[in-house]
């Protein structure tokens, strides 16, 4: 994980073993500090998920590049009323109301108290206006702050360069408790000064410096960059056994202990986040639903999805287990199983020819004229709901656009990954068009008992199957890993068995037997977790 990507997932995390500042707080206080610049690209993206992670949020104040000071008369006028009123005996001795929040009220008096001592001969000439100043802050940013949990912090993001004025200001921020990060691309930045003022719990370590530095764009520039590299970026996220927390339950269940169904998530975007697990995992997450699997992330706008792109070279040394793990696939509730041996029409309804690159005079700049295929019954796509058309066709148009392949793919290549998509057989259009978000998603199984070449197409549309929440799993008893000349490694979840073997066939080996999933799942969750008290089925 990139240190930007550490930074923001920490900031968005509760605070609970941090250090205290007062021993009444809640909660401990965090702050971090990213200054420079480690991959641009990769800060844009981490603004735009903390963007869309913060929106709608009401205990977080945001400051871009700098905090905007008011032009309101009546406002400098109260302002300058209450530091009349407390200036002998002090904020927290006062009964004077500065935000709604009664323990932030406080919390803040008496921080202003300790932030005035700490400053007091850098501030003593214009100590009236910087007092005022704040407290007009404070009505403008503060006063109508309402966290979301009494457990959680407030929080505070700060982007771009910071005044020493506005550097006190964040410091106050911490004395009353908040979560403080602080980014800045230009590395050339004043925030190092907030060590001087020795706030317990602020030290070296909390500021990563990288020497490279940008231009100064907007906080709004760089969410709208951010925007674009979040649809050619797929996540990966590892597994950790047992982590059943309260916080991911209140995340899938909607308040009625039911999980979300199809008609309230179909107008989120999905973002497909590739899952790195143990094979034992494959088959505890196999059948559950996306909102059971770890890094499952529902809000208001889009759906992070943990979805299998796995690879499974070789076979157990034990062939039974392994003929067990392939008929627990097979098996799998809304999949398919098919035996691919380099040919593409196990897929497609027809193959390729060479009339069909006429088709490239409907790719322009990796877009596609989609009226010539939406609702054509010439082609197989046809079967499928309008707005699935679309979104196939979109998603074919962001995989074009995307940096996820060893090599750059051709114009012939995008022609017949077009080809391919709207070829489909009907098997695979089945599993889209019965997509429901709230169970089971679908699977496409691929047996590779042959040392064959992947076609580029095909390996287009597997991860256009990927990023609409399909999983994928490769097999290959044979250890062929043509899949990894064609798609970058860090979107595949590679599994090495213990031998590799050459015409292993399936017919006279996989058993009749219905696998017990659930009863699998228990064995090893009491194995593994200790503990599986309920596993929600669809």
């Amino acid at each position: 994980m990139m240190v930007i990507e550490d930074v923001v997932n920490n900031f968005m995390t509760d605070s609970t073993n941090n250090i205290s500042i007062y021993s009444d707080h809640e909660n401990s206080m965090k702050f971090q500090a990213y200054i420079g610049l480690e991959d641009e690209s990769l800060l844009d993206w981490n603004l735009y998920l903390l963007n869309q992670t913060l929106e709608d949020k009401e205990d977080i104040v945001i400051f871009d590049r700098g905090i905007l000071n008011t032009n309101d008369f009546d406002l400098i006028e109260k302002s300058k009323s209450i530091y009349n009123e407390v200036q002998n005996i002090g904020f927290s001795n006062s009964s004077v109301i500065l935000v709604d929040d009664i323990n932030l009220n406080q919390k803040l008096k008496n921080s202003l108290d300790k932030l005035l001592s700490m400053i007091d001969s850098d501030i003593n000439r214009t100590k009236t206006n910087f007092v005022v100043k704040f407290l007009c802050w404070i009505d403008t940013y503060l006063h109508n702050l309402k966290k979301e949990y009494l457990s959680s912090n407030y929080k505070c993001f700060f982007y771009g360069d910071i005044k020493k004025h506005e550097l006190y200001f964040i410091a106050l921020l911490l004395l009353s408790g908040f979560d403080v990060l602080y980014i800045n691309p230009n590395r050339e930045s004043n925030i190092k000064l907030i060590l001087n003022l020795n706030i317990e719990g602020i030290s070296e370590d909390k500021f990563k410096e990288f020497d490279m530095s940008s231009s100064e764009l907007s906080l709004e520039e760089r969410i709208s960059k951010g925007k674009e590299v979040d649809k050619h970026v797929v996540r990966k996220t590892t597994t950790e056994t047992a982590q059943y927390s309260k916080k991911v339950e209140d995340e899938l269940l909607n308040g009625t202990g039911m999980i979300l169904n199809a008609w309230q998530v179909q107008n989120r975007e999905l973002k497909p986040v590739v899952l790195n697990t143990t094979l034992d995992e494959i088959e505890i997450y196999l059948n559950e639903p996306l909102s059971l699997r770890p890094g499952y992330k529902l809000s208001e706008k889009r759906i992070d999805a943990p979805v299998f792109f796995s690879e499974i070279i070789g076979i157990n040394e034990n062939e039974k287990d392994y003929i067990k793990f392939i008929n627990s696939l097979r098996q799998a509730n809304n999949s398919v199983f098919i035996e691919y041996k380099g040919c593409n029409s196990v897929f497609i309804e027809s193959e390729f020819t060479s009339k069909d690159f006429g088709l490239s005079y409907l790719i322009k700049n990796d877009s596609i004229d989609k009226d010539e295929f939406i609702n054509n019954n010439k082609y197989s796509l046809f079967f499928l709901a309008t707005n699935i058309q679309e979104k196939l066709l979109d998603t074919l148009e962001d995989v074009f656009k995307c940096n996820w392949f060893e090599n750059p793919i051709s114009n012939s290549d995008k022609v017949k990954a077009l080809h391919f998509i709207i070829n489909l057989k009907r098997n695979i259009l089945l599993l889209l068009e019965n997509f429901d978000y709230g169970k089971v998603n679908p699977k496409i199984n691929i047996y590779v008992n042959d040392l064959v070449k992947m076609s580029t197409e095909l390996a287009v549309a597997l991860l256009v199957f990927n990023k609409l929440g399909i999983d994928i799993f490769i097999i290959s008893p044979v250890g062929t890993n043509d899949i990894e000349r064609k798609i970058s490694r860090q979107l595949i979840d590679i599994h090495k068995l213990d031998m590799v073997v050459e015409n292993f066939e399936l017919t006279d080996k996989l058993v009749s037997e219905k696998v017990d999933i659930k009863e699998q799942v228990n064995i090893i969750g009491k194995k593994v977790f200790g503990f599986i008290d309920k596993i929600v089925k669809s």
